[in-house]
């Protein structure tokens, strides 16, 4: 049975490190629960790696799963037997990590090791949610819809990223080009007027003084600027991996006028649409709960859903504390609703995931629209505010001489 390092607090209110076993993650939560802790960190632990046993690295690429979940269930539905369908999978895939992982699944398969179990042990690989629907679709005995379904959510998930990255990529060309532009103007132009200006013996507007000195500080230190800025970018990332700081922080970005909406439009996609697929494949809502706040992509929203957990089990049902976390729209809460009262809440939360899907995509389309235009203009009068503290004091040069 695998084994899990869990750091946790018990009912005293001290931290407890340790190990315990489960037959996957969330067993071992719920183990962990039943002796009085509550979980605050719990990972696979690994043992040291074994003759002809795969190196862990970073998780799979989620398009690259998408792709063998799709491809995976359509070879079983066609009768091919799983171990002949991971050898053609295997042969297929183009990323060497899925190829590796696929091969120590092949070999465990054949010892007698289930599906979901030969993927388990490869657990750091994996978005907890695939696994999961692995165990819901094998126990069932429908692997292949499991796995159907899976693919779809993944393809939406990751077509869903890529639309946002894509669209943030000209803003983020366009910020650093200008960027670069006033760092060539402070450093190579600016400090060229230092001397001349320095010998007319006028005065100099406040503005120029300024912009002299950045300039000639500039010029003379940006090593230590360029260090200076890779430091602060360092450090912010650091300080934002703090617990309490990542909540404070994914707060925040969901209050952020305009870009708050957009993000709040993609948290919400993916939890209706993990809710859904966790649920048609006939887990349990509390499990379901507990995998699904952990793939929303927001520390703050993450917590607030998995608070859901200790709610649903007292019996208030889900619409109704789902209200009370004040973080999703009413049309969540009342498609939520319906679905309970109609025992159909995984097929109405997954029109809502296509819906906000939808939402998401337009969003991120006027948002690049509104940003291109806002950051050429913040850009240029940056510039602007160069040159013309550059020239102020040669105007006055001229009325002198006029």
């Amino acid at each position: 049975m695998p084994k899990y390092r869990y750091k946790a607090i018990n009912i005293a209110g001290s931290e407890q490190i340790g190990v315990i076993e489960g037959n996957n993650q969330i067993n071992a939560e719920e183990a962990l629960r039943t002796k009085g802790y509550y979980s605050k960190e719990i990972s696979l632990l690994v043992e040291k790696e074994k003759k002809g046993e795969i190196e862990l690295s970073p998780k799979i690429k989620i398009n690259d799963l998408a792709i063998f979940c799709n491809q995976f269930s359509v070879v079983l539905k066609a009768g091919v037997s799983i171990l002949q369908a991971l050898e053609i999978m295997s042969a297929q895939t183009e990323s060497k990590k899925m190829k590796m992982v696929l091969k120590d699944v092949y070999e465990k398969i054949q010892k007698g090791t289930s599906v979901s179990a030969a993927f388990r042990d490869n657990a750091k690989r994996f978005p907890e949610l695939f696994l999961s629907m692995l165990e819901a679709g094998e126990a069932s005995g429908n692997l292949d819809g499991a796995l159907q379904r899976m693919g779809v959510s993944l393809t939406k998930d990751y077509k869903l990223s890529q639309k946002v990255k894509s669209a943030m990529i000209y803003p983020a060309v366009l910020s650093i080009v200008a960027l670069l532009v006033v760092i060539f103007l402070l450093v190579a132009v600016v400090p060229t007027f230092s001397g001349m200006y320095a010998s007319s013996g006028k005065e100099l507007p406040f503005l120029t003084k300024m912009m002299l000195g950045l300039g000639n500080f500039m010029s003379h230190n940006l090593l230590f600027v360029i260090l200076g800025m890779i430091t602060l970018v360092v450090s912010i990332r650091t300080v934002l991996k703090v617990e309490n700081v990542r909540l404070s922080f994914d707060r925040f970005k969901l209050r952020i006028p305009v870009m708050g909406k957009l993000l709040l439009k993609i948290v919400t996609s993916r939890y209706t649409m993990n809710m859904s697929t966790l649920l048609s494949a006939g887990i349990s809502l509390t499990q379901t709960i507990e995998i699904t706040s952990k793939s929303v992509g927001n520390a703050y929203v993450s917590k607030g859903v998995h608070s859901l957990i200790n709610e649903v089990r007292s019996g208030k049902g889900l619409a109704q504390p789902l209200k009370a976390l004040n973080i999703f729209s009413p049309m969540v809460i009342q498609m939520t609703a319906l679905g309970e009262e109609a025992g159909t809440l995984d097929e109405l939360l997954n029109q809502t995931a296509d819906f906000y899907e939808s939402e998401a995509d337009t969003a991120t389309t006027r948002l690049t629209a509104l940003m291109e235009p806002v950051i050429i203009v913040i850009m240029g009068g940056i510039v602007l505010t160069i040159i013309l503290s550059i020239l102020l004091p040669m105007f006055g040069m001229y009325d002198m001489i006029g």
